[in-house]
C-alpha cells in the first residue's frame, strides 16, 4: 500500500505544477491589463464627464434628499468642479441661473413708509391666497389675533373664481363666498399665481383680474393690495420637476400682475424683495423642505415688509 501511494503522489506532481503555472500566468496577465487600463484612464481623464445625478426615482417620482447629491469633498464633486473651471464658457443650468431680482422694489409698487405700522394694522385685514398663505394663521395669529385668511392648497387664478374649495361649517364654498363669513374688512391682501405658472399669460391675467374685481365688489371701501408671487430656491425642481416653476417665470408673471394692478387701480406690493438673497433666489434656509413654502421666520420677514409698505 505504501508503494502504491508513493506512485500516486509522483503521478500527481506534474498536474499540480501545471495548475500553479496557469494561475501565475493569469495573475501576471491581469496585472498587466490593469496597469494598462490605469494608464489609459490617466491619459484621458480630462475628457471624462462628471456623473449625472438623477433627481427622479425609479417610479418617476421626485427624489429629494436633505443632503446635497454629491458631497463637497467627494471625488465626483471634485472632478465636476475641475471640469467646470476648464469649461468656463458653459451655460448655467436653468434651475441655477441667477434671476433678475434686485433688492429694490419695481417701479409702480408701493414705496416704503417713513415708519412701519404696528401689527394691529392687520386686525381688520383679510388675506386671500394659496398654500403659502395658509401658514399665516399658524405663524402670525399671536401677533395679529383678528386676522382673516381665505386660502387653500393648489388654487390658481382660474379656480379661485368658481371652484368650491373652502370648507365653512361643513359646507364647501368659493373663496368669495367664504370671505362673506369673515365680516367687514378694511384691507385686502391677495397673493395668487404660484400654482398658475403653467397657464398661458392671457388665462393667468384674465382669471386674476376677474377675482380682483369680485373682491372689489365685496369690499368697495377697502384698500386692496396685490402681492407678488414669492420667489423659489434654486433647488425647487428637486421637489417640483415642472420646468415652469422657476424664478425667471415668476419675474415675468409678477410683471403681468403689476400691470394688472395698475390697470385696475389697486396697489401692488413687491413682497419678493423681503425674501430674495443676493442671487435673486429664495435662500435654502427659507424653505429647506421643498424650495417654495416658507419657514416661520420668513413669515415674519414677509409681514415686516408689509408693515413697511402701506398706503
Amino acid at each position: 500500500m505504501q508503494v502504491v501511494r508513493h506512485r500516486q503522489k509522483a503521478s500527481l506532481s506534474p498536474i499540480i505544477k501545471f495548475i500553479v503555472a496557469v494561475i501565475m500566468i493569469a495573475a501576471a496577465s491581469y496585472g498587466i491589463a490593469a496597469a494598462w487600463q490605469n494608464a489609459q484612464d490617466s491619459a484621458y481623464a480630462p475628457e471624462r464627464k462628471a456623473p449625472v445625478v438623477s433627481l427622479m426615482g425609479e417610479d418617476g417620482g421626485a427624489v429629494f434628499d436633505s443632503e446635497p447629491a454629491a458631497a463637497a469633498d467627494s471625488p465626483a464633486s471634485g472632478e465636476a468642479e475641475a471640469l467646470a473651471e476648464q469649461d468656463g464658457e458653459d451655460e448655467i443650468p436653468p434651475e441655477t441661473e441667477v434671476m433678475p431680482y434686485v433688492r429694490e422694489a419695481v417701479p409702480g409698487s408701493v414705496p416704503p413708509n417713513a415708519e412701519p405700522v404696528g401689527y394691529e394694522y392687520f386686525n381688520d385685514a383679510i388675506f386671500f391666497g394659496d398654500s403659502i398663505s395658509t401658514g399665516i394663521p399658524l405663524y402670525m395669529k399671536t401677533m395679529v389675533p383678528n386676522i382673516a385668511v381665505v386660502a387653500t392648497q393648489g388654487v390658481n387664478t382660474m379656480r379661485a373664481n368658481t371652484a368650491e374649495l373652502i370648507e365653512i361649517n361643513g359646507s364647501m364654498l368659493t373663496m368669495i363666498d367664504a370671505a362673506k363669513t369673515k365680516g367687514d374688512r378694511k384691507k385686502v391682501y391677495i397673493m395668487l399665481g404660484a400654482n398658475s405658472l403653467d397657464l398661458d399669460e392671457k388665462r393667468f391675467i384674465d382669471g386674476y383680474s376677474t377675482f380682483v374685481k369680485s373682491v372689489r365688489e365685496l369690499y368697495p371701501d377697502a384698500v386692496i393690495y396685490i402681492q407678488s408671487i414669492t420667489p423659489v430656491t434654486v433647488d425647487v425642481n428637486k421637489v417640483y420637476p415642472g420646468e415652469y416653476i422657476n424664478n425667471g417665470q415668476i419675474v415675468e408673471y409678477n410683471a403681468l400682475i403689476l400691470g394688472m394692478a395698475n390697470e385696475l387701480g389697486v396697489h401692488y406690493v413687491d413682497v419678493a424683495q423681503a425674501m430674495v438673497d443676493e442671487t435673486g433666489a429664495l435662500p435654502t434656509e427659507a424653505s429647506p423642505f421643498d424650495g417654495m413654502h416658507l419657514t416661520p421666520e420668513y413669515y415674519i420677514k414677509w409681514f415686516d415688509y408689509l408693515r413697511s409698505h402701506t398706503v
